[in-house]
């Protein structure tokens, strides 16, 4: 049998109230709102999205865009679908199916990144700095 080294070093009850710990193997399910559901009434949601964004049918499928020197940014990134909110809870027990503990919306995901700050960084920067992709050069100069 082999024994990992660290359960050596800690208590037999260290280890069970670790195990315990919901943030030990908990799955997080990442939504994209805007395209994990359908809106209940898409009509209603075009008004949201005017020029220089473009409201798409729910059955188009992403397309890579150009970058728009006048907006300055690409223009797939202002394709919307209008998934929301209360899409996403009509689909909670679909997310509970795949296993997942949790969820979380992009935007959350993004908040958490920045509140750990300063140390995730320079990790984010090496990273990034790998692509040759034009528009993320241009955001970390």
């Amino acid at each position: 049998m082999v024994v990992p080294i660290v359960a050596l070093t800690m208590s037999i009850s260290s280890i069970e109230s670790r195990a315990k710990d919901w943030r030990n193997g908990a799955v997080i399910y990442q939504v994209f709102v805007d395209r994990f559901v359908p809106p209940a009434n898409f009509a209603s949601k075009a008004k949201y999205f005017g020029s220089p964004r473009t409201y798409k049918q729910w059955d188009e499928l992403p397309k890579g865009g150009k970058f728009d020197p006048k907006v300055g940014v690409w223009t797939h990134e202002l394709d919307f679908w209008g998934g929301d909110l209360p899409g996403v809870e009509s689909k909670l027990s679909y997310i509970k199916d795949l296993g997942a503990d949790d969820w979380r919306t992009r935007e959350q995901a993004g908040r958490d990144l920045a509140a750990k700050g300063e140390k995730a960084l320079p990790y984010m920067r090496r990273v990034l700095q790998s692509t040759d992709n034009p528009e993320v050069q241009r955001r970390l100069a």
